[in-house]
């Protein structure tokens, strides 16, 4: 992402998210780090996201008392440390704008409803601007640290006053275990801030910049992986869809509940899970289709590789699969689809072989019709063509499964035509046999006749 975009729209007090924005994150696959700034407006919040992002520009910082940051802006860019991550920036508006009319709101909870979401949460970095003051807490010398933790120290007693005085600090001390704060002192002087964003980082204060490079450093390093209950990182995807449910949410009036959210986000992150696996197994399967008709044992092993990268795929996306009721769901498709190429493979076996057949055996069929075969003796000549066309169309490779059902059902297609040449030989032979022995007997007959005639005539001698 080149520059930030408004990924939440603050209009006249309504939130909208901004579909381009959620069009990115959607196509996000990288695990991300959420990195997000809430503060007073004018507070150079926009300057230190930029610096989070490795920019000079970016996120606009303002010179004016007029906030330039409505709703929350994102930027995405690759993260520093953490190796395929993306670190997401949100700023969001300042607080305290003068133009802005703020309300509170309240709901009922479950009493430690959300103490179980704590470990999700990220770290709390309390980052103070214009620090002139000595850090110390009576008359000894503090860390910022203890600086923080002594600022978030609680009233004793009771009384409205100090209920609203510990709130806040009740809220951060249960919600974000993780504490961490950076004092910085006035970046340049009162005349240079409205130039902020185009001064060189050489013409700031030495000592702010070293408190920005540390801050940088920490945020870089110590910022987890987004999490969500139950440990499961968040994709940037994912991110797009509890992002939304807020949204929706929250412009419906209730808070948002986080559980709901990502089981919400599961359903459909898990049913994507399940189509993007099947579309591996069918990118897999493709290979082996275009080579159809193939023998069982190639398909299989087809099957058996595509369906293994198929439950990779699913595995690398699924969110919180219960019972692996999607995972079930995937095999089922799978098995579907083999199936269906199954039947695809024994189709083309059976076309690829009907045709063969009928290749190898139209020369017989033309001398039939050519009466080759109907003299005497035709039978063992239509035998010996019929063995050779049989021998040639075994002899063909890749057939498919079908080869010997195919060859079983032509040759019982035959058995008719074979029979009926079988037979008409017979009758032929049977007919040259008499043939042959009635010209034997008149050969017999006429030598006898010869024979006779000579005889009278030696007779008739005198």
């Amino acid at each position: 992402m080149d520059s930030p975009m408004c990924l939440v729209e603050n209009a006249d007090g309504e939130l909208h998210v901004v579909p381009g924005a959620i069009k990115y994150l959607m196509g996000l696959n990288q695990q991300v780090v959420v990195v997000a700034v809430v503060g007073l407006y004018r507070t150079c919040k926009s300057y230190l996201m930029n610096k989070l992002a490795g920019k000079r520009k970016g996120f606009a910082l303002g010179a004016t008392i007029q906030s330039k940051t409505k709703g929350i802006w994102m930027w995405c860019v690759p993260h520093p440390e953490k190796r395929d991550h993306t670190l997401v920036l949100l700023d969001t508006e300042g607080l305290g704008d003068v133009e802005k009319e703020r309300a509170s709101s309240s709901h009922n909870e479950e009493e430690g409803g959300d103490t179980q979401f704590v470990q999700f949460f990220p770290h709390f970095v309390w980052a103070i601007r214009d620090f002139t003051l000595l850090l110390e807490i009576d008359g000894r010398n503090v860390t910022e640290d203890g600086y923080l933790e002594h600022s978030l120290e609680l009233r004793k007693g009771g009384g409205r006053k100090n209920l609203m005085y510990n709130l806040p600090r009740e809220c951060i001390r249960n919600y974000f275990p993780s504490r961490k704060c950076f004092v910085f002192p006035t970046p340049t002087t009162p005349a240079n801030m409205p130039r902020l964003d185009s001064m060189d980082e050489v013409d700031l204060c030495g000592s702010f910049r070293t408190v920005a490079d540390t801050f940088c450093r920490f945020i870089s390093q110590e910022s987890c992986t987004k999490t969500v209950k139950g440990g499961h990182k968040v994709t940037g995807r994912m991110l797009g869809y509890l992002v939304n449910t807020y949204v929706e949410t929250i412009a419906k009036g209730p808070v948002p509940c986080l559980e709901n959210a990502v089981l919400a986000m599961a359903q459909i992150e898990n049913q994507a899970a399940v189509d993007e696996g099947l579309a591996v197994y069918q990118r897999g399967m493709e290979v082996v289709k275009a080579l159809f008709p193939v023998d069982m044992g190639q398909i299989s092993t087809h099957h058996l590789r595509s369906d293994h990268q198929a439950i990779q795929a699913f595995m690398n996306r699924s969110f919180k699969d219960k019972n692996w009721d999607f995972l079930k769901a995937l095999a089922v498709a799978i098995a579907k689809h083999y199936a269906d190429l199954l039947l695809q493979n024994e189709d083309a076996s059976e076309k690829k072989c009907a045709a063969l057949l009928e290749k190898r055996s139209t020369p017989m069929a033309q001398k039939i019709k050519e009466g080759i075969y109907a003299t005497p003796g035709g039978y063992e000549l239509y035998c010996n063509h019929y063995d050779n066309m049989v021998a040639q169309y075994r002899a063909e490779p890749e057939k498919g499964v079908r080869t010997g059902d195919i060859l079983e059902q032509f040759l019982r297609e035959k058995s008719l035509e074979k029979s009926s040449i079988l037979q008409a030989d017979k009758k032929l032979t049977e007919n040259e046999k008499k043939i042959h022995k009635e010209k034997e007997r008149s050969a017999v007959l006429e030598q006898e006749k010869k024979a006779a005639e000579e005889k009278r005539a030696e007779m008739d001698l005198p």
